[in-house]
């Protein structure tokens, strides 16, 4: 049941690009982190297309992962 409300939110993005967090305006105004469930989902996001960089735990050791 909570993978399927999981991708469901994950597949709004389609609908509502701008629903994430911004992440570095500065350095890409389009960057978003959206938080579904105990993970981080980085995604890119324009009027035509939402792009899925990088999905990960939020117990993850961020300094080991390539997400700037």
């Amino acid at each position: 049941m909570k993978s399927s409300m999981h991708s469901g939110k994950i597949r709004h993005l389609c609908e509502q690009p701008r629903m994430g967090v911004l992440v570095g305006q500065k350095l890409n105004p389009c960057l978003r982190d959206l938080i579904v469930g105990h993970y981080t989902v980085r995604y890119l996001a324009n009027d035509n297309e939402v792009v899925i960089l990088k999905v990960w735990h939020h117990k993850e050791d961020t300094s080991t992962l390539d997400i700037k």
